[in-house]
C-alpha cells in the first residue's frame, strides 16, 4: 500500500530533483524488493515520457560477471531480461568500467555494443546517455538514457538525469542493505 501511494505521489511531482530525492527517502522506507522495484520504474516511465525519451535501462552488478538490467521502462520484461552487459565491453561496459559519463549522439546499426544495438534495432534510437551509477567511490551499476531523436540530451537534461541516477544509486545500495539486515535478522530469529 506505501508502495502504490509513493508511486501515485511520485507521478504527480514533476521536480526532477524533488523526485530524486523522494526515490532516496523511498529506499530507506521500502523494504520489500517488489515494492521499491515498482516505484523505481514508476519514476523510470515518468522520465520517459516527460523527457520524450523512448527507454530507459538500469543495468546493476549481480552474482553474474555482466551487468544484467534491474529496472527498466520503454522495453518489454521479456527483452530487458535478455540485455546483459559485459564489463569494459562496448559503450556500456566501458562506461561502467571507467566510471564515465558517455553521451553519443549519432548511433547506427553499425554500433560494436550488443546493447545499443539491439535498441537501434528495435526502436530506431539515435542518441544515448550512460550514466554510471556510483556510490562512495564503487562504481555499481550504469543508467541508459535512449532516444529516437539524436540530440534530445540538452545540458540540463544531461545534468538532471545525471542527479536522477545519483540519488538512484544511492537507493539502489539502501534497498539492498535494507534486504541484507532483514536476511540477517530471520538468520538470528531462526
Amino acid at each position: 500500500l506505501l508502495g502504490e501511494r509513493l508511486n501515485g505521489f511520485l507521478q504527480r511531482v514533476t521536480d526532477v530533483q524533488l523526485q530524486s530525492a523522494v526515490l532516496y527517502e523511498s529506499s530507506r522506507l521500502l523494504s520489500l524488493p517488489a515494492q521499491f522495484k515498482g516505484t523505481v520504474e514508476g519514476i523510470l516511465t515518468d522520465l520517459v515520457h516527460r523527457n520524450h525519451l523512448s527507454s530507459a535501462l538500469i543495468f546493476c552488478r549481480t552474482d553474474d560477471p555482466e551487468l544484467r538490467v534491474q529496472f527498466s521502462s520503454g522495453i518489454s520484461t521479456g527483452l530487458a531480461e535478455t540485455l546483459k552487459v559485459a564489463v569494459g565491453q562496448g559503450a556500456t561496459g566501458v562506461a561502467f568500467a571507467s566510471s564515465a559519463q558517455r553521451l553519443i549522439t549519432d548511433l547506427g546499426p553499425e554500433e560494436n555494443d550488443p546493447v545499443i544495438r539491439e535498441l537501434v534495432n528495435r526502436q530506431q534510437v539515435s542518441s544515448v546517455l550512460l550514466v554510471p551509477l556510483v556510490v562512495e567511490g564503487e562504481t555499481r551499476g550504469v543508467a541508459a538514457y535512449f532516444s529516437r531523436e539524436a540530440h534530445t540530451f540538452s545540458d540540463r537534461l544531461n545534468e538532471s538525469l545525471a542527479l536522477f541516477t545519483r540519488q538512484l544509486a544511492l537507493a539502489v545500495r539502501n534497498a539492498r542493505l535494507v534486504a541484507g539486515l532483514k536476511g540477517g535478522k530471520s538468520g538470528l530469529e531462526q
